[in-house]
């Protein structure tokens, strides 16, 4: 069910206190700007350092600003089992359409560990869960191997945000992870142009398409997609000279993002013409 972009929102504060008008805002500024889902609460809104009755006011907000225009994924994981529990319970409670459950952080649990502890949360919900494995800031990997168990033995484990930064990882994840029903694996990598980042998507079909979109400040959004029906190139260097000629009317900080959007594009032009594949779609 995790498809498109999601953004993960940043908590504004104001006097010591959740700025209320400044996240509904944000959340109204994603959906104009057509993105597929936000996540609130999740580690980029500094979920660690908020109170419970925080986590609980951001994650009702979400809900009601979205009113079902784009899908709330509420970041619910923690180092501690039951707090993710009840995170989780409390997030399928307020209306979220997902959790996003990060590696427990500093505990470095180990693999029978992880396990236990992402499968005692799925056991507890009815939500679909996207595991987030980020072990340059938890402290611990979430192995392939925990990985296709928890995919295999829980249902509701749908997606996996993988930020190792390993394109070995995701190419292993793509091979060895079973195709059930209703469950799409998603990988992540990061490319390195300020704040942008590419997806190639993992669910074990090589004829599903799907991309990711990057929103830039001003709202303004450029497509890039391999579409799969024979006119790849076609349609990317159509996109291509229009985002050349746009490129030019930015101001440098935009320029130098949309260049490498560019190279980034280019490249996955030419690794598609060698491999034949149809995918992946980059949508910014």
């Amino acid at each position: 069910m995790f498809r498109g972009t999601f953004t993960a929102l940043v908590t504004p504060f104001r006097d010591g206190a959740v700025d209320v008008a400044a996240f509904e805002k944000l959340i109204e500024s994603q959906i104009a700007a057509g993105i597929s889902g936000v996540v609130a609460v999740g580690t980029t809104g500094e979920s660690p350092t908020l109170s419970h009755e925080e986590r609980q006011e951001l994650i009702r907000l979400a809900v009601a600003t979205a009113k079902k225009r784009c899908l709330v994924l509420a970041g619910t994981g923690s180092n501690a089992t039951q707090h993710a529990v009840a995170d989780t319970k409390m997030a399928e409670k307020l209306g979220a359409d997902g959790a996003l459950l990060v590696a427990p952080y500093y505990n470095k649990p180990s693999q029978e560990g992880l396990s236990r502890h992402f499968k005692t949360i799925a056991d507890a919900t009815s939500l679909p869960i996207m595991l987030y494995n980020i072990p340059g800031r938890c402290g611990v990997d979430i192995a392939p191997d925990t990985v296709t168990r928890l995919a295999r033995e829980c249902r509701n484990i749908v997606s996996i945000k993988e930020a190792s930064g390993s394109v070995e990882r995701i190419s292993e994840l793509r091979a060895r992870l079973p195709a059930l029903p209703g469950q799409q694996l998603q990988g992540r990598r990061v490319a390195q142009a300020d704040d942008f980042a590419y997806t190639d998507p993992v669910d074990g079909s090589l004829t599903q398409r799907q991309g990711v979109r990057v929103i830039f400040d001003d709202g303004a959004r450029i497509v890039f997609r391999l579409s799969g029906t024979g006119t790849e190139g076609a349609t990317l260097r159509v996109y291509l000279e229009s985002f050349e000629a746009d490129a030019t009317r930015h101001d440098l900080p935009v320029q130098t993002a949309l260049a490498a959007l560019i190279t980034v594009a280019r490249e996955l032009a030419r690794i598609t013409a060698h491999t034949g594949r149809s995918e992946p779609s980059v949508v910014t």
